[in-house]
């Protein structure tokens, strides 16, 4: 299982004392049957709600719970799969009974992808050399401009489609496998 909101908190802006419920979404890439959330933090005092036919999970309680409950809740919902492909899925929080985009743009809510059931950000957001190539999950580009991006051959689901792309190879050595550069993969030339 994996925990795509680890850092959830309840920000300030989102009149965390008067939440009594969190909406969670597997949006893009949800497989019916085989993917599901589940709730590691949820107790007696809350309703746990999984709805299979859209990936969705509700979980409310009564107003005995604080935003700041609700916020570690949302932190220890976990996800899991039984599917071999290992795509891209987009899951979407945020507090309310039903998906609420706007808010899931702020601070009282987030978005995250998984790929291969490793969470991925939308950004390498990171200011130096070293640290984004830490993240395996990055790539170094240099520039001005976003330095630091996602490196293109994670993104690829599975082995099978790994290997279509010349410049990646399938890394069974790390954990999870995964999708990664070759190295020198950026000289084409003959030697």
């Amino acid at each position: 299982p994996v925990k795509p909101f680890p850092g959830a908190t309840c920000d300030a802006s989102c009149s965390c004392a008067t939440q009594n419920a969190v909406f969670v979404r597997i949006g893009d890439g949800y497989v019916n049957g085989k993917d599901s959330l589940t709730c590691g933090a949820c107790t007696a005092a809350v309703t746990v709600n999984w709805q299979a036919q859209d990936g969705s999970l509700t979980v409310s309680g009564g107003s005995g719970i604080s935003g700041d409950k609700f916020a570690e809740i949302v932190a220890s919902i976990e996800f899991t799969t039984s599917s071999t492909d290992g795509g891209k899925r987009s899951l979407t929080w945020n507090f309310g009974t039903t998906l609420d985009a706007a808010a899931a743009a702020t601070a009282c809510g987030g978005t995250v992808d998984l790929v291969g059931g490793v969470c991925v950000t939308e950004k390498c957001d990171y200011g130096t050399e070293a640290k984004c190539e830490a993240d395996p999950f990055c790539d170094w580009v240099g520039g001005t401009t976003d330095p630091c991006v996602i490196a293109p051959c994670v993104l690829y689901p599975n082995e099978k489609e790994c290997s279509k792309d010349p410049d990646c190879r399938y890394d069974v050595s790390s954990s999870p496998a995964m999708c990664k550069e070759k190295p020198c993969r950026a000289f084409k030339g003959t030697v």
